[in-house]
This record gives C-alpha cells, sequence and structure tokens, in this order.
C-alpha cells in the first residue's frame, strides 16, 4: 500500500513538472544572450548562444544592458542569478551610444517544443515505465527504471533551464549528478540478482549523500544575492561529479569483467554489451563536450550532436532484453517494435500526403521529420492498444464471439473436474447445447460389440445409433457429426441437432466445436481409462482365490469397499438435504396454493395428482438413499434390513422372491462392516435378476453353521455363460458378480457359482464364523 501511494504521488509530482516546464517553454522564448558587468559597472552583452537570428542582427557584444523588461539591468532576477537574459519580451540597450528599444519576437508552439529533447524524454520515460510495469518486484529493474526517469528528467528540464527557470535548473544538474550513481547502483544489485556476485556497495551512501547535499545547496537559488555564485561554483561541480561517475562506472565493470570472465559467459558477455554500450552514449557527450567546458574551454563536439549518442543506451537495453539476457520483457518488447515497422509505410504516406494537398510545399527537413515520428508514435500506439480496445469492446461489437469465448472458458476449465460420463453431460454437454441454441446434443462410444450414449436435450438417441452404426451422418439434413477420439477399442463422437432456428451449424459454430472437441478428446481419454482401471482394480481384487494371497490384498480391497461407501453416503445426503428437502417444500407450497385459492373440483383433482406425483417422487428417492446407505443396518439388524428389501422389490420386480434366515441372532452379533457386505451382495443379486435373469423366481438364503455363514442365491432364469465373465469390456455386465466375488474374499469366505445358459444361476457364499472383520 505504501509503495502504491509512493508511485502515485511520484506521477503526480512527475505530471506537474511536465505542465510547469510547458508553460514556460510556450510562454517564453530562448534568447541566449550572456551578460557581465564592466569596469564602469553596467552590465553589457558578453556573448550569445543559439541565440535568434533576428536579435543578432540588432545587438552586438559589448552592448550596455539599461532594462530588461522595463526594470533596471541591476534588478532584473535572471541577470543577477545566472548572468543572462532570460524570460523577456524586451530589452533597452545603449547602442553605439544611442539607446534603443529590441522587441523579442513571441514564441510560437513549434519554437517552444524541441525535437530531439522530446524524443529523448519520450524514449527514457517509455523504458523506465516498460521496465518497471513488467519487473515490479526486482530491485534491479526498479533502479533501471529509476535511470531512464533520470535521463527523462535532464531532457525534460533542458528547455526550462535554458530560459532560467530555477526549477527546470535545479532538476536538470541534480538529476545529471544522479545518473551515474544510480546506474553503478543498479550494476552491483543486477550482478548480484543474476550472478550471485556480492559487490561493496557501502561508497553508495557517500555518493548518494553527496548529490542530496549538492541537491539542498541548489535552495540557494531562491536567493538572487547568493545564486550567482551558488550557480557559478554548481556548474562546475556538476560536471566533474558526472564525469568522475561515469569513470567510476567504467572502472567498475572493467573490474567485474576480468574478476569473474572464466566463472560466467553469460555475465561476461552481458557486461562487454553494457560497458560498450555505455560508452558510445557517454564518452563523446562527457568528454568531448563537458570536459572541455570544465577546463574552460570550447566544446570540441556541439553537445547537440553529442547529445544524440545517449540514444545508443536505450538501445542496448533493448537488444539485451529482445536476446533475454537482462530481463524477460522481450514479447512485449518485440510486439511494440512490430507495431513500429507496421506504422511506417501510413506515417510516411500521410506525411507526404499532408505536404503535397494541404500546405502545398515543402516543410524544413527537421520538421518533416519530427511530423513523420509524432504520426509514427500515433500509429503505434493504436496498434498496440487494439487489442485491448478490442477485448474491452468485443461484448457490443462481437457479442456472438464473445458468448463463444465465455462458454469455452467455463467448459475448458469444467473439463478439469470430469471423472465419470454422467458429468460429461451435467457439465459439459448442457453448456455445449445452450451455447449453440440446438435442440439436442449427444456424446457416443461405439465399442466394438455395442453402443453407449449420453443426451442432453431433445435428440432421438436411437435414431442417432443406428446412424452411427451405419455409418452416415454426411449431409444429414437433422444431424452434424463430429469425431473426438478414435481407438482401436472405442470411437467417440460428437452429434449435435439442428438449432432451434432449424438450421444446420455455421462456419463458426464449428470452429467452436472444433476447440472444444480437442479439450474434450483428452478429458473423455481419461474417463475411459478411469473406467477401465476401476474395472481392472475390481478384478484385481476378485481375482485372488486363495486365503494366502488374498492377505496380501486385504489393505486394497478394503481401501476399495471404503471409498465406495463414503461415495455412497456422500450422494445419499447431497439428495436428502437438496432435492428431497426441496420437494418437500414444493408439496407444502402447492398444499397452500390449494387453501388460499378458491378451486372447482377438477382443479382441486389436478393439484392432488401433482402433489401426489410430488409425493411419489419423494418416496423413490427415499428409497434410493436407503439403496445407497442402508442406515438400518445398524438400527434393526440385518436380517429385518434385507426382509424391508426384499418386500419392496417384490412389488417392483417380475418375478417372486423368497428369502429365509435361520438362526438370525448368530447373525446379528456379527460386526456392521460384515454386515454391510453381506447387504451389499444381495442388493447387488437382486439387481442382477431384474437385470439379466428374466426369472419367474429367486431364492435367498441365510444358514448357520456351527462354524460357518453360508449365503445361498437361486433363480431359474436364463443363466449366462459362466466364460464370459473372463473377457469383460467397457460398458460390458459382469461387474455386479465380480463385486459380490471380491467381498466373498475380502471376508476371507469362499464363492462358488454354477451357471449355465438355460439352466439359471446358483451362488453359495461361505464365511467363517470366527475371523470377522472389523471396520
Amino acid at each position: 500500500m505504501r509503495k502504491k501511494v509512493i508511485i502515485q504521488v511520484f506521477l503526480v509530482l512527475f505530471i506537474c513538472l511536465q505542465a510547469w516546464y510547458f508553460y514556460i517553454n510556450t510562454n517564453y522564448t530562448y534568447i541566449g544572450i550572456v551578460v557581465e558587468k564592466s569596469s564602469t559597472g553596467d552590465w553589457q552583452i558578453a556573448g550569445f548562444e543559439k541565440t535568434r537570428p533576428e536579435l543578432l542582427n540588432q545587438l552586438q557584444i559589448g552592448d550596455v544592458v539599461k532594462e530588461v523588461n522595463q526594470v533596471k539591468a541591476d534588478n532584473y532576477s535572471t541577470i543577477q542569478r545566472w548572468k543572462s537574459i532570460d524570460q523577456a519580451n524586451s530589452i533597452t540597450v545603449l547602442h553605439n551610444n544611442e539607446e534603443k528599444i529590441v522587441t523579442i519576437p513571441h514564441v510560437t508552439l513549434r519554437e517552444s517544443i524541441t525535437f530531439e529533447t522530446c524524443l529523448f524524454e519520450i524514449i527514457s520515460v517509455f523504458f523506465a515505465f516498460l521496465i518497471y510495469l513488467k519487473m515490479p518486484k526486482s530491485q534491479s529493474a526498479r533502479l533501471l527504471a529509476l535511470v531512464f526517469i533520470s535521463v527523462a528528467l535532464v531532457y525534460m528540464s533542458l528547455g526550462a533551464s535554458g530560459r532560467g527557470d530555477i526549477i527546470g535548473k535545479i532538476f536538470v544538474t541534480s538529476a545529471l549528478m544522479a545518473i551515474p550513481i544510480i546506474f553503478l547502483h543498479f550494476l552491483i544489485v543486477f550482478f548480484k540478482e543474476k550472478g550471485n556476485i556480492v559487490l561493496p556497495a557501502k561508497m553508495l551512501k557517500y555518493l548518494y549523500g553527496f548529490v542530496i547535499i549538492s541537491l539542498l545547496s541548489k535552495l540557494a537559488y531562491i536567493s538572487p544575492g547568493m545564486a550567482n555564485y551558488v550557480y557559478a561554483l554548481s556548474s562546475e561541480i556538476t560536471i566533474l561529479y558526472f564525469l568522475m561517475g561515469i569513470t567510476i562506472n567504467f572502472s567498475f565493470l572493467i573490474h567485474i569483467y576480468f574478476k569473474y570472465r572464466k566463472e560466467s559467459t553469460y555475465l561476461s558477455t552481458i557486461i562487454k554489451t553494457i560497458w560498450f554500450g555505455l560508452f558510445i552514449s557517454f564518452f563523446p557527450f562527457a568528454f568531448l563536450s563537458f570536459l572541455p567546458l570544465l577546463l574552460d574551454q570550447p566544446a570540441s563536439l556541439n553537445p547537440d550532436y553529442t547529445g544524440a549518442f545517449v540514444l545508443v543506451f536505450p538501445i542496448t537495453f533493448t537488444y539485451l532484453i529482445l536476446s533475454k539476457k537482462l530481463y524477460d520483457i522481450d514479447v512485449l518488447l518485440r510486439r511494440f517494435l512490430v507495431t513500429i515497422i507496421i506504422g511506417l509505410i501510413p506515417s510516411v504516406v500521410i506525411v507526404t500526403l499532408f505536404n503535397k494537398l494541404i500546405l502545398q510545399s515543402a516543410m524544413p527537413m527537421k520538421e518533416t521529420v519530427y511530423s513523420f515520428l509524432i504520426v509514427l508514435l500515433l500509429f503505434s500506439f493504436v496498434l498496440y492498444s487494439l487489442e485491448y480496445f478490442t477485448s474491452k469492446f468485443e461484448p457490443f461489437v462481437f457479442p456472438r464471439k464473445h458468448k463463444l469465448q465465455n462458454a469455452l472458458r467455463k467448459i475448458s476449465k469444467n473439463l478439469g473436474s470430469i471423472s465419470s460420463f454422467r458429468e460429461i453431460k451435467e457439465i459439459i454437454l448442457v453448456d455445449i447445447v445452450q451455447t449453440l441454441q440446438v435442440y439436442g446434443g449427444a456424446v457416443v462410444f461405439k465399442y466394438p460389440h455395442h453402443l453407449e450414449a449420453i443426451t442432453e436435450g431433445d435428440i432421438n438417441a436411437e435414431e442417432v445409433e443406428e446412424l452411427l452404426e451405419s455409418g452416415w451422418f454426411d449431409d444429414h439434413p437433422t444431424y452434424t457429426c463430429f469425431v473426438i477420439n478414435h481407438h482401436e477399442e472405442y470411437t467417440s463422437y460428437l452429434v449435435m441437432t439442428k438449432k432451434r432456428t432449424n438450421t444446420l451449424l455455421g462456419l463458426e459454430d464449428r470452429q467452436w466445436l472444433n476447440l472444444i472437441i480437442s479439450y474434450l478428446a483428452v478429458s473423455l481419454e481419461n474417463v475411459y481409462l478411469i473406467r477401465k482401471l476401476t474395472m481392472r482394480m475390481q478384478e484385481l481384487a476378485a481375482q485372488v482365490p486363495n486365503e494366502e494371497t488374498g492377505d496380501d490384498f486385504v489393505w486394497f480391497r478394503k481401501l476399495m469397499f471404503e471409498l465406495q461407501e463414503k461415495e455412497r453416503v456422500r450422494i445419499a445426503t447431497d439428495l436428502h438435504d437438496t432435492t428431497m428437502q426441496d420437494l418437500f417444500f414444493l408439496k407444502k407450497r402447492f398444499a397452500d396454493i390449494m387453501v388460499k385459492l378458491k378451486m372447482n373440483p377438477e382443479q382441486q383433482d389436478q393439484f392432488r395428482s401433482v402433489i401426489e406425483f410430488v409425493e411419489i417422487i419423494n418416496t423413490n428417492l427415499r428409497q434410493s438413499c436407503f439403496d445407497l446407505h442402508p442406515h438400518l443396518l445398524q438400527e434393526i439388524g440385518l436380517v429385518q434390513t434385507v426382509e424391508r428389501l426384499v418386500e419392496r422389490e417384490s412389488y417392483e420386480s417380475s418375478f417372486d422372491i423368497q428369502f429365509q434366515a435361520e438362526r438370525t441372532y448368530l447373525i446379528e452379533k456379527r460386526d456392521l462392516d460384515t454386515k454391510r457386505h453381506l447387504f451389499r451382495m444381495i442388493q447387488e443379486m437382486i439387481t442382477n435378476a431384474k437385470k439379466h435373469s428374466h426369472a419367474s423366481r429367486v431364492k435367498i438364503q441365510i444358514v448357520t453353521a456351527k462354524d460357518t455363514f453360508s449365503l445361498l442365491y437361486e433363480d431359474n432364469g436364463v443363466g449366462f455363460d459362466e466364460g464370459r465373465l473372463m473377457q469383460k469390456q467397457i460398458g460390458a455386465s459382469g461387474i455386479g458378480i465380480e463385486q459380490i466375488k471380491s467381498r466373498t474374499v475380502y471376508l476371507k469366505g469362499k464363492y462358488d457359482l454354477q451357471t449355465s445358459i438355460g439352466s439359471g444361476v446358483k451362488i453359495q457364499i461361505t464365511i467363517p464364523m470366527r475371523e470377522g472383520l472389523t471396520a
């Protein structure tokens, strides 16, 4: 929070400073007249620095300055402070013993903005914000951003400083002194972060301290009497300190390179690149322009030209970032460079047309280049921001595309939680049907010998299966079919009906579905493998025939059964706490409506039938909860619980069920875990009989002897080939028999199955009385 406040305050101050400089630059023209006091005590012109040609024609070196802006020269602020004439509208001089008034031309907007300084400032600010926004947690990145901000402050303050502004002169000199020190700090932290090289940093506090002291001393600029002396001394100190800082950086890089060049090729490459960039950027500026001024000699090269070499500094770091040797922000920078390249030709065309058609005359080269760069930056900004604005306005401009993308994100997120075929319908298929606004959809699995379909909405599953069997889906007037997976064991399809507008899926819908299928294929493969693995685990649990081997797998079977029971209890609890409660309140709501509203007998009968139907649904759900979680086992025991199960199934089944139990007190002495397994086996036997036996009579017996406990099952149904249990496929029957066998082995019992086609089924399970297991 504190850091955020500091950044916000800095941005506000930076913007205010820029606004102040803009005010100074646009209200005062650059004059560039240097004055000195003569032996007679008069202020006379001592020289010109980039003075406007119209002023040079009216003034000469040696002219005595009488007044500036109708204020005596001795009392004019910039003459007192800097020994220069700035921020003036008129100058009264004594020229050839004749007094005359020279009017300063008003500055135009074009003249107030210097192309070079604006360009360097924009580039520096861009790099500072780019590095900080992408690497805010890196201390070295923050320091490098501060280096670029300092460079930007120098160029931003140049115009105001040249016009005699106190704030401009303070910032331009202080920032210039701070640049080499902050860069040295950056190098120390950077090498520690990237190469774990610890370098001495004690000298930094002294270097920073001198910059702060120098900054505080510049507050004397406020006093005209002291400003002249402090400014003269400060200018020389600034140049000297800058040269010293650059020299320290060069020496530091050379020292690090020769010390660690053999240990890290990565760091040695970076050091050489930074050293080269630093040398090209600051050597001409520091030693060909600043050093001669320090020695009271004219500059070897004009600072305007040597200052252009500073551009090499950001170019060097651009190279390091793009080559991924500095920070991982190359993607953003590459993208911005691509937008600049794309905008080159349109910018040239616009500037050319502007010159030919609007101005109808050629602009000066400098202004032409300036206009070109402004247009190029605008183009680059628009192209760079296009993706952002497109995403923001996409719901309004491309509502259909936005809806499909949101649905894609939702479905791809939900696919990670799918673990069963039931969830494919509840989580995925429902969203696909609703998003595409189709009548219905289906996911179909085609195995070698049978089909399995999961449907949603209004779709004819039997017709879809027939079409898949025949292989005819091309140009079908109603259905659109997509292949999801194709394997030797199975092939999966996604089948969609027509849209609710009675049209087939369009190109955009098909492309969207192809994306969904690419995600769905992986999830379906995982679900299939989970199902296959579950079946293999059940087979493994059932195929341990002897007691000795079974002991090694007790933990495995115990874990499987516990997981199954937990899932059954969870589902039963969810049904009881959600759906059954909703049905109860729905029934109560209907009853209240019948009481409040006056209805004729026919309407009352209709409402009663609805209430009865809700009660039937509630009863069926209660029975399902009982099947999932037979809580009566603990309350009334195994025998009575089975009797209730048999009584209920007798009403719903097409066959007669007989149940007998002997010596029930011995049965009820068994632990709850054993009774739960026995109940599950009886449940499975009745379920298999309902699905496959086609029997007219089913008999179940529980018999106890001295040392054994037996569960007997017999039906007069069609039977089956026992050998088929050894060759099961995903989606085929036989899992229930394996569950019964697995539970028997877990209880250390013996399992005997007698069956053949047409002769019914006989199962005898014998469990030892003295070896009960506890959960």
